[in-house]
């Protein structure tokens, strides 16, 4: 739950972040946001002493609720 949970909020604040200093659309913020959500997630496991695919999956479904949410609110 904790991947899921930090893939969720970093996706959050990276589609803001973009949104508030760059002119893409949407759809270019949401790519944006989910790259650099699994991009961190994936440098967070290079680094760890153990690389768990376990971990990348719930960083990816942490990141894709962060654009769901947007996209049904």
């Amino acid at each position: 739950m904790l991947h899921v949970g930090g893939s969720y909020t970093i996706n959050t604040i990276s589609y803001n972040y973009y949104a508030k200093n760059t002119d893409y659309k949407d759809s270019e913020l949401e790519l944006m946001a989910f790259g650099t959500t699994l991009g961190l997630g994936i440098l967070k496991e290079l680094i760890d002493d153990k690389f768990d695919w376990k971990d990348i999956e719930a960083d990816v479904i942490g990141a894709g609720a962060g654009s769901l949410v947007r996209l049904k609110f």
